[in-house]
């Protein structure tokens, strides 16, 4: 009898990883935007802010995740 392999798929893991960063970028995009309107603010310097906050931080956590695949 063949052994089953308990591990999980590698393409729902990878699936998760690219949902996992849209949940991130656009959540601070959606962040930024609102603060943008919340403080009246006509140079959108939130959004910029924290839309390249959310990508920095959703590239580190994609490195995180494929350095503990490896191991």
């Amino acid at each position: 009898m063949p052994k089953r392999n308990n591990q999980p798929n590698t393409w729902l893991y990878f699936s998760g990883l690219g949902l996992q960063m849209a949940v991130v970028i656009t959540s601070s995009v959606f962040l930024g935007v609102w603060l943008d309107d919340t403080y009246v603010n006509s140079s959108k310097v939130f959004t910029i802010i924290l839309s390249l906050l959310g990508i920095f931080i959703a590239l580190g956590r994609v490195i995180i995740s494929l350095k503990n695949f490896k191991e």
